[in-house]
Formats: C-alpha cells, sequence, structure tokens
C-alpha cells in the first residue's frame, strides 16, 4: 500500500467516484483499478469502488470491448469487468472502423455460444448485440441456454439477420423471467434495406415469428418491445394484441410493417370476453404513437382509430406517411375520443386545406406539439389554424416544413396571430419566404417570441432591418452595431 504508484492510482479512483457518474468516468474507474490489478490492496479498492457505483445504471457501466477484452470470445478480460452491467459487441461497420489493434472479429453462431458460457459474464445484465449479420436463429438458442439467461434484463439484437425461427425460444424458454426489454427491430425493413448493406440476407420474423412469441407464458415481465420493420403484418399485430406478454408491456414499436388490416385491431369481434379485451385496450392505449409509424393504414385505418373508444387516453399520435388525407384528418378532429392528445405528426399524410381546417376547430384542444410538413396546405389552411375560433390555441412546436403553395398572405397569418404568442419552434422550412418579405413579417411579429424572430431578422439586410424599423416608427440610432440593432427591434412592441 506504501508504494506510490499505488498510491497514485488510488487517489485517482477516489476523485473518479467523487465525480457526476458517466460512461467516460467509468472507463477512467475501470482503468484506474486496472493499472493496481497487482496490488496487495487491489481487492479492497475494487470492493469500494463497487460499493459507491452500486446506484449507478447498467447503461453506464459499459466500456468498449477492444479496450477490456480485445480478444473477445477468447481469453480473459481485464480484471474490472466484474463490475461491468451492460456487455456491448461492436457492430459489423464498427469493427470496420476501429483503428487499435484487436482480434475482434464480427460475431458469429459459433462466437456468441463461446461468450454466453464465458464466467467473464456472470455480473452483466445488459445485452447488446445490435448489427450482427452472421447471426442467426441458432444464436437465441445460445442466449436462452446461457447460464447467465435468468438475470438478463435487457437484450438487444437490433438490425441482426434473424427469421421466423428465431422468436420460437423467446416464446418457449422460461429462463428469461428478468427480461424487461428485448429489441428485435430493424432499422429498415428488408424491401427497404440500402443496397450498400450487401452483408444482410434480408430475411425478417415476419407474421410466424409475431404470432409465436404472441403464444409465450413467460415473457410477461416485458416493459418494452421493439418489433419494428419486422413486417409482421396485422395478423401479427392482432396476435400480439392479445398476447400474454402484453400484461406489463409499457411500450411496442410496431413502425415499418405496414399494417394495413389495422381494422382487425379495432374490431370487437376479434376480441373475446375472457379478459384479452382489457388486454388490447391497455395495447392500443400505451402503443399506438409506435403502432402507427408508416404503416400504411391509409383513410380507413384513420376512420377506424378515431372511432375507437380505446384511444381515449392517447397523448401523443404519430401518423406520419399513412396517405389518410383530407377525410382521414377529417375523422381524427371530429374524434370523441382523441381529446386528450397533445403531439400529433401528421407529417406526408396527402391533406389540405380541408383537413386542417377540421383540425382547428376539432376536439384536440390541448395539443402542444402540431407537425404538419410535406402536405398541400395553403393559405386558407394558415388562415383557418390563426383564427380567432381556432382550438389550438396552446401550441409550442408548429412544423409548416416543404408545404410550398403557402405564400407571404400566409405567412402573415401566423405574424398577426395572437395565440400563437407561445410557440418556442416554428419550422418554415422549404417555404418560399419570396424574398425578404416572409423575413420581415415574421421578423417583425409582435406576438412571436424573440428566438423566432431573431431568427428571420438574421436573415435580413442592415438597410431593410432599418428601413423596416424606420416604417413602424421604431427608433434605431445610426451606427448601431447589428446585434444592437436586433436588440432594438426585438424590445420594441410596436404592432405590424
Amino acid at each position: 500500500m506504501n508504494d506510490p504508484t499505488t498510491q497514485q492510482t488510488l487517489a485517482t479512483l477516489r476523485t473518479c467516484l467523487s465525480q457526476t457518474p458517466s460512461k467516460e468516468i467509468f472507463e477512467s474507474i475501470c482503468t484506474t483499478l486496472d493499472q493496481c490489478a497487482s496490488s496487495d490492496q487491489y481487492e479492497t479498492a475494487f470492493r469500494y469502488t463497487e460499493d459507491h457505483i452500486k446506484t449507478w445504471p447498467a447503461s453506464l457501466r459499459t466500456r468498449d470491448l477492444w479496450r477490456y477484452w480485445p480478444t473477445c470470445p477468447h481469453g480473459t478480460p481485464a480484471p474490472s469487468t466484474p463490475l461491468l452491467r451492460h456487455f456491448v459487441y461492436p457492430s459489423y461497420i464498427q469493427l470496420s472502423k476501429i483503428k487499435e489493434e484487436n482480434a475482434l472479429t464480427p460475431l458469429d453462431d459459433e462466437g456468441l455460444r463461446i461468450l454466453m458460457a464465458s464466467n467473464a459474464l456472470e455480473c452483466i445484465t445488459h445485452f447488446t448485440f445490435e448489427s450482427q449479420p452472421f447471426l442467426s436463429a441458432k444464436s437465441i438458442d445460445y442466449i436462452v441456454g446461457s447460464p447467465h439467461a435468468p438475470k438478463i434484463q435487457f437484450l438487444s439484437l437490433h438490425d441482426s439477420d434473424l427469421n421466423e425461427e428465431a422468436a420460437t425460444p423467446f416464446a418457449n424458454t422460461k429462463r428469461l423471467s428478468a427480461l424487461r426489454h428485448l429489441d428485435l427491430g430493424l432499422t429498415h425493413p428488408p424491401k427497404k434495406r440500402p443496397e450498400h448493406e450487401p452483408y444482410y440476407h434480408d430475411e425478417s420474423l415476419g407474421t410466424t415469428g409475431a404470432q409465436a412469441l404472441a403464444t409465450s407464458q413467460h415473457l410477461t415481465s416485458l416493459r418494452t418491445l421493439n418489433l419494428s420493420g419486422q413486417s409482421i403484418g396485422a395478423k401479427g399485430v392482432l396476435a400480439l394484441a392479445q398476447a400474454p406478454l402484453l400484461q406489463n408491456l409499457e411500450s411496442i414499436d410496431l413502425s415499418h410493417n405496414d399494417i394495413a388490416g389495422l381494422s382487425n385491431l379495432f374490431t370487437r369481434n376479434n376480441i373475446d370476453e375472457s379478459g384479452r379485451k382489457k388486454g388490447v385496450r391497455g395495447f392500443l392505449q400505451s402503443s399506438i404513437e409506435q403502432l402507427m409509424g408508416p404503416n400504411n393504414i391509409t383513410t380507413n385505418g384513420a376512420n377506424i382509430l378515431a372511432r375507437s373508444p380505446h384511444t381515449s387516453n392517447l397523448k401523443r399520435l404519430r401518423l406520419a406517411d399513412n396517405a389518410i388525407g383530407d377525410e382521414g384528418v377529417i375523422a381524427l378532429a371530429h374524434s370523441p375520443y382523441l381529446t386528450r392528445l397533445n403531439h400529433l405528426d401528421l407529417d406526408n399524410n396527402q391533406f389540405g386545406d380541408l383537413g386542417l381546417q377540421a383540425l382547428s376547430k376539432g376536439n384536440q384542444h390541448h395539443l402542444h406539439t402540431l407537425i404538419l410538413s410535406n402536405n398541400k396546405l395553403t393559405d386558407r389552411s394558415l388562415h383557418a389554424l390563426t383564427s380567432s375560433d381556432s382550438v389550438l390555441t396552446q401550441l409550442t412546436h408548429l412544423d409548416l416544413s416543404w408545404n410550398t403553395n403557402i405564400t407571404s398572405e400566409g405567412l402573415e397569418h401566423i405574424a398577426r396571430c395572437e395565440h400563437f404568442s407561445g410557440l418556442d419552434v416554428l419550422d418554415l422550412t422549404g417555404i418560399p419566404l419570396k424574398g425578404y418579405v416572409g423575413h420581415v413579417l415574421l421578423g417583425f411579429s409582435p406576438f412571436l417570441k424573440p428566438s423566432i424572430r431573431r431568427e428571420h431578422l438574421n436573415a435580413l439586410d442592415e438597410d431593410i432591418l432599418r428601413q423596416e424599423a424606420l416604417k413602424r416608427h421604431i427608433p434605431i440610432p445610426k451606427h448601431t452595431e447589428r446585434d444592437t440593432l436586433l436588440d432594438v427591434i426585438l424590445s420594441a412592441n410596436k404592432h405590424i
């Protein structure tokens, strides 16, 4: 203990432990411990550290694999490895970018078998094996059969090449009783995989895989489930909606699954009376935000959604890229159930003035975030949105981007709208501002917040700023610097 090097490393350790927990601090702690691994006081230092980080979340107790186990799954990792709680195997792309010398190679089934049998992982509760193109359904057997399986709380195989057979081990096992988070999602559905990713085999769980998962009687501890992009279809969703695993589920991501048969979820004939109806209701209320994604529900799906009492507690609804059109938006606006929404995303849904006019006088009085980008809105839409009888008076985030038919007339409606004074974000990307006219209207608005006004004032030449200020009887000293000029304009509460 009197060795100066040991004293120095232990002092560093104490300094690290006194700081705010982070991945970087954890890395420093482990590196420091590894440096004094040969000291006769190592066990004391290790226990001291272990006691001080026991409340740290597993997400912070992780390291880059090549730093502590460069020969994984072979050989022996660094002495501090028992402090880790989250094991992350580098993705295929990450491995190709690692500069340091190491023996790590893309993970295959045999490598995973060896890894999951290793005693080095006995303290790990979180496992991430994302973007591993050489794993197959057999790898799930190795995970489920591992001595570590009963302790696993978090498992991510995101963007790994799994087919319908991969669902069966999950469905049949009793050994994942602690599992809270399961991510089997795909960033890109198989038919939309980028061409520059040739190592994927374009497989997915499909409807059969989703139905297999739905039969599990032992995954009832799950809180989050990600099956995005897995081509499960409407039948797969229906099976999940009636599954025991929904018992404690808080979030499910089923986006990018082309659920055109959405009506199955909302039809009472498909729900028996033995308690499953409650499960479907809970499923819908907690999960529709992720369920809707780009899933091609169209106008029919929006109509069914609007008529469903299962949506009465919903606060966030993401319907981007669903082609619901004006009729679908009108149905949502008039829904007697969708009255608690505070976040609504209608990006790229092929609707125009009729839809927004209905929404402006609809039942969604509590909306804070409204995404209307990439549609067919015109100045008439903005007149309805900003009218005195509009119900959309609590907006803090409004996205009108890429509605290219909006002109300066529509922007003037925004600039003169008193109930837009609470906006923190106003996205007008892609809207032609007709030279400086649009920037003048918004920059000199008496109602918009200074942060939004400054953005548009900054787009104007100084001569124009002075001219427009003069028109509004805002006194500007002749030799004022630009920043001061902006501050003077922003502080002036003159009406347009």
